[in-house]
């Protein structure tokens, strides 16, 4: 069900912010393309946020394509239409605080995914690693950003996530 189509409870609501976070987060750092709100899902019973259709990743775009990180603006309108106009904020946060963590984590976060998806892309597992690295803004990566810290990371994400529905219109 699309989120602009779904009414939620306080606890479901929780749950999307939660789910929402970590999905887009991963999403971001995994180099999923082609988001748009067929392609992102709401669990009605629970408000929980999933992605599907993952045929471009790794940075591989479609000709029309949103933002990096693709927050939708359905996303954002259901967040700030729940009447706690700090859900959004809550999102946004928690956002950081999980980009944080991979970035802290970015060895393991890196050779996980090549374990994981190695098989698929032309030039295995070390494209993965070195792609999740760069994503990640590991020093040394080569990346659009350098982060040096958690708290940089944190807030690097943040930025992008308060920015994401304004940025290319997801179709």
């Amino acid at each position: 069900t699309e989120i602009k189509h779904v009414r939620l409870a306080e606890a479901q609501l929780d749950r999307l912010v939660a789910t929402a976070a970590a999905a887009y987060v991963a999403a971001y750092v995994l180099g999923v393309r082609d988001r748009h709100s067929d392609n992102i899902l709401v669990q009605k019973a629970t408000g929980a946020l999933f992605h599907i259709d993952f045929g471009h990743i790794l940075g591989d775009r479609v000709a029309l394509d949103a933002t990096d990180f693709a927050a939708t603006h359905g996303l954002r309108r259901a967040l700030r239409a729940s009447g706690d106009a700090d859900r959004w904020e809550a999102f946004v946060a928690l956002s950081g605080r999980c980009f944080a963590t991979l970035w802290r984590q970015r060895a393991f976060v890196a050779a996980f995914a090549a374990a994981a998806l190695g098989a698929a892309p032309p030039g295995g597992g070390a494209r993965v690693a070195e792609f999740v690295l760069r994503a990640l803004g590991a020093p040394g990566a080569g990346g659009k950003h350098e982060i040096g810290s958690d708290p940089e990371a944190g807030g690097h994400m943040a930025a992008l996530a308060r920015r994401a529905p304004n940025g290319a219109p997801a179709r």
